[in-house]
């Protein structure tokens, strides 16, 4: 869902801080790995696995998600 993040180990989901500027991250919710907004491999990303996130770096480790390692964000 976009601009939610969600916490798959607990199930606790909340909502993303908004932004008007461009994302701070990409997030693929299939593989739960973020990558920076000028990442390349987005592009490999189905729309349905691609959520937008405005926010801290550390917000979505402690959701649950990895940095991609193609990009290192």
């Amino acid at each position: 869902q976009p601009g939610i993040i969600l916490n798959y180990s607990n199930g606790d989901n909340e909502l993303a801080p908004e932004s008007k500027d461009e994302p701070t991250y990409i997030i693929n919710v299939k593989t739960n790995k973020f990558h920076k907004p000028d990442c390349p491999n987005i592009a490999d990303i189905s729309a349905k696995n691609k959520v937008e996130f405005f926010g801290e770096r550390s917000a979505l480790i402690d959701a649950g998600y990895n940095p991609s390692n193609c990009c290192n964000p």
